[in-house]
């Protein structure tokens, strides 16, 4: 939770194994470059992109409703 803005949010962050791979940041680096260029009600929006504590980590809007690896996999593919 946001407790400057009051809202909840989604925090993605490297997976510590992979937290030394310069290929990695840079990936996660322009991957949020990306999204924070989109503008969609099907895309969620980043807040924040930052380190801490030695891993990047990416802020973007919560989205409630469960776990969409899990939801896609129980849905058929998008067309």
């Amino acid at each position: 939770h946001d407790k400057r803005l009051g809202r909840d949010v989604a925090i993605k962050v490297i997976h510590p194994h992979l937290r030394d791979s310069k290929e990695v940041a840079h990936r996660f680096q322009v991957e949020a470059k990306a999204v924070a260029k989109l503008r969609h009600p099907n895309i969620v929006c980043c807040y924040d992109i930052g380190v801490w504590e030695g891993s990047l980590y990416i802020v973007s809007e919560f989205v409630p409703g469960g776990d969409a690896l899990k939801y896609s996999s129980l849905t058929s593919p998008l067309q």
